[in-house]
């Protein structure tokens, strides 16, 4: 066990390791096997759990920002500029040895963390001081330790002397409340900052209780309505050489209604609430979802669980995914689909909760759904999206993967207005071009130039595929469908007609709509047309190329936009406040980690499987992230890109979307596949990707999946011991088994549309593909053999229509596409 983390995480059980097949696997992870340790005293952190988070800047071993949740969004933090927020100070701390005084925690010190959890660690001459963070579960509060231990041979007198500014600022609106009631509970150990005149503040008061050795000053001022209140509190102990001394504060925070019960609760409790949010996080963490013969991406894995785990925080009643521990500290629809698309994998309850809670709060008149909610001058506000906005595409997509891997049609039946509404509002958005027209210019959310985007229309693209399916699965056969798909196919061509730049061999955007005059930036979104099949494999290669030519930095990974130079476009794309940053910042060609993802992906889907493997490992794992140019072990929102000493540095780390991004792409890199139709298995992995196994959410559970073998063919597909012919998944299974090599029979390797059987007669030698379609669908059909083909049929007549044929070390692939003319389609390979 590490040697500072013990004192912070008091609760850790014993490691137990295994080795498996030469692979080093734990049996049970836990937080010892989580922590990461950090020495070069720089960075940021963020530490949290559901009702509290923790900020800290420069290693620095007290918090910027206290980020409360119950009852209400409330903060404490004093900066003035979001790229200072160093400078805020809430903490005083002094300490003094003998008759040598000095100040605590405004220098670095070497930590240790975990998303829940956090220890900072210094030695000095003759004593050494820790300051270690716990978080609990239920309880609204944090547990901050300082434990001072005499390293000397001597006797010493230590004297410590605390103080938090307990000013706070209101959710969203950001208002500074500085007067407040103090007063002390519990023979002084406990102080209260009453801010119950304050209804924009949800009648909250701050709590300090003292949960270690006792106060031997209580240095707060007491009275009523005091100007800039102070929490206050001195410590004095002598210390034998090796002794220590340990101050714990329970820093919380609870409506006025509450202080008296919530303090007593919480002295009472907190250690068995620390231990229950470490046991809820381990727990999820101890998913068994995925095994590879790789310690990086595993250990990505068991840290990307722990931070969505983690990054539940309390809203309304709630507990619902947030971006970070500390910063966002309120609730955007946005995060909750882009994580819940890599978390369904393998927890489907994750993403039917954020559902649900959905349900709760969307426009139940015009089913609008909500881009936001949180709490604003006194009241619960929402949001609700613009009728381009991407949220609308995001909850059909979310929606329709959950659909595909659980068959949950009850939930989905419910949605499914919203999903109506959202589909139908972004099609008026679609202007005579036949793409969609936004006003922002990428995914982000700054700007206001309305224009034909390349990133809302690819999501367009496969968003109406993605609703048709829907639509099919749980019943609702509205008269639109095939116009859906129609509209979709004219997407799919005007974005190559009109947006396609021949010259710059990517798809750019437009910048203003009235004179159709173009954007000429590089923009992160134009990776998804590859990733979702809008591009031919030309123009696909071509487009990543383009990006690892002017996107890519080699350190760092893909920058969101390029060239640089928006701060001096501020009034053309009508940006507020400067909101876009400066040149390597924010918006401004700094590095977000879904632009990585994106780009993994299309590498994927582009048949560049060892290539998004390096990029992965590289600017995508903790690992790689750490050991780049100002890394470390963390994820982030945002890192700096500026030729600068900042570098690499990075903003808002813990953060949501890197883990649930991270599994949605490994999967994939494992050979799992999710197109708008289905969920199918493909051959294709990196080259040291031998023996794979994975459970993966089917209809009705989880799923064992193991791939083995090696080729560009599956030889034989078992799923629940009976050898199918298929590789797309067409109902529930509890074991699938896919051994790689030259095919021994037929079988269906991919198809654009649903399916709901597959069967092959070893006499006749046909296979026979039942599926689902819609008339003017276009169907695509892959199919691979040993065998040479006859002919093809589409309901019992000979297809008229040639197909492709490739013939490759000793297996024929098949490509064969139709438009449906009817509800149901039977399509039949004949081999001779």
């Amino acid at each position: 066990m590490k040697k500072n983390i013990k004192h912070c995480l008091t609760c850790i059980g014993v490691i137990t390791i295994a080795l498996i097949a030469g692979q080093m696997f734990a049996k049970e992870i836990t937080t010892e096997k989580l922590t990461q340790k950090f020495d070069k005293h720089y960075g940021q952190v963020e530490v949290g759990g559901r009702t509290v988070g923790f900020e800290f800047h420069r290693s620095w071993p007290t918090p910027s920002r206290i980020s409360f949740y119950y009852p209400v969004a409330n903060s404490i933090e004093f900066s003035n500029d979001y790229w200072k927020r160093y400078e805020s100070k809430p903490f005083d701390i002094k300490l003094k040895v003998g008759d040598k005084e000095i100040q605590l925690g405004r220098d670095p010190y070497t930590y240790e963390y975990v998303p829940y959890a956090a220890n900072f660690s210094k030695d000095f001459e003759g004593y050494s001081v820790d300051f270690d963070y716990n978080f609990c579960d239920i309880l609204p509060e944090a547990v901050m330790k300082i434990i001072i231990k005499n390293t000397s041979k001597e006797k010493q007198s230590f004297d410590l002397d605390i103080a938090l500014r307990s000013s706070i600022h209101t959710c969203h609106t950001y208002t500074l409340l500085d007067k407040a009631d103090v007063s002390y509970l519990d023979n002084n150990s406990v102080c209260v900052t009453d801010f119950n005149a304050y209804k924009d503040a949800d009648h909250a008061a701050v709590f300090i209780a003292n949960a270690g050795m006792e106060p031997t000053s209580s240095d707060s001022k007491i009275g009523k309505e005091v100007k800039d209140p102070v929490t206050a509190y001195g410590y004095n102990k002598e210390l034998e050489p090796g002794e220590e001394m340990e101050v714990i504060w329970l820093v919380g925070m609870c409506r006025h209604s509450e202080i008296a019960a919530m303090v007593e609760r919480s002295l009472k409790d907190w250690k068995a609430n620390v231990k229950a949010l470490e046991k809820r996080v381990l727990d999820f963490v101890n998913i068994d979802n995925f095994n590879i013969d790789d310690p990086i991406l595993m250990e990505n894995g068991w840290w990307s669980k722990a931070e969505v785990a983690s990054l539940a925080h309390y809203i309304d009643g709630d507990y619902i995914s947030m971006p970070c521990p500390a910063e966002y500290n309120f609730f955007f629809t946005h995060d909750l689909l882009v994580t819940g698309l890599g978390v369904v994998l393998f927890d489907p309850g994750f993403v039917k909760h954020g559902f649900e809670f959905l349900l709760k709060h969307y426009d139940k008149k015009d089913n609008i759904l909500e881009h936001a909610y949180y709490w604003k001058d006194g009241k619960y506000v929402t949001e609700y999206v613009s009728p381009s906005h991407w949220n609308n595409l995001w909850y059909i997509i979310a929606a329709s993967s959950y659909l595909k891997h659980t068959n949950d049609v009850a939930t989905v039946k419910k949605l499914f207005p919203i999903m109506t509404v959202s589909m139908n509002r972004i099609l008026t958005s679609v202007e005579k071009d036949g793409l969609v027209h936004a006003r922002y210019p990428d995914w982000w959310d700054a700007g206001n130039v309305y224009g034909a985007r390349t990133y809302v229309t690819t999501l367009a693209y496969r968003a109406l595929q993605d609703y048709v399916y829907t639509a099919l699965t749980i019943g609702d056969k509205g008269k639109n469908l095939s116009g859906y798909l129609v509209t979709a196919q004219k997407m799919k061509k005007a974005l190559v007609d009109k947006l396609w730049d021949k010259d710059r061999k990517y798809l750019m955007n437009q910048l203003i709509g009235k004179d159709g005059s173009m954007d000429d930036h590089y923009y992160i979104g134009s990776l998804l047309a590859p990733a979702y099949g809008i591009l031919d494999k030309e123009k696909s290669e071509e487009l990543l190329a383009t990006a690892e030519k002017e996107l890519l930095d080699k350190k760092l990974g893909i920058r969101v936009a390029m060239p640089m130079n928006f701060e001096k476009l501020e009034k053309v794309y009508q940006f507020v406040n400067h909101e876009e940053g400066m040149p390597g910042y924010y918006f401004n060609g700094a590095i977000w980690p879904q632009g990585n993802i994106w780009y993994a992906v299309a590498l994927i889907a582009n048949g560049q499987a060892d290539k998004a493997e390096e990029v992965i490992k590289k600017y995508i794992t903790i690992n790689g992230i750490e050991n780049s140019p100002n890394g470390q072990p963390s994820f982030y929102e945002t890192r700096i890109t500026a030729d600068n000493e900042q570098y690499g540095q990075i903003d808002k780390p813990s953060f949501l979307w890197q883990g649930g991004w991270y599994f949605y792409i490994l999967y994939q890199l494992a050979g799992m596949r999710e197109c708008p139709w289905n969920i199918y298995f493909v051959p294709e992995m990196p080259g040291n990707f031998k023996n794979v196994s994975y459970k993966v959410s089917l209809p009705g559970d989880l799923c064992d999946v193991k791939n083995t073998g090696a080729g560009k063919y599956f030889k034989n597909i078992k799923v629940d011991k009976k050898a199918v012919n298929t590789a797309v998944v067409t109902g529930s299974a509890k074991k699938i088994l896919l051994n790689r090599g030259i095919p021994v029979m037929p079988y269906l390797a991919q198809a654009e549309c649903i399916v709901k059987s597959v069967n092959y007669n070893i006499k006749s030698k046909q296979l026979e593909i039942n599926a689902v379609t819609v008339k003017d669908q276009e169907v695509a059909i892959k199919v691979v053999s040993p065998l040479e083909i006859a002919q093809v049929s589409v309901n019992g007549t000979p297809a008229n229509q040639a197909f492709d044929v490739e013939n490759v070390d000793g297996a024929y692939t098949y490509d064969f596409a139709f438009t449906a003319d009817k509800e149901a389609s039977i399509i039949t390979f004949e081999f001779k």
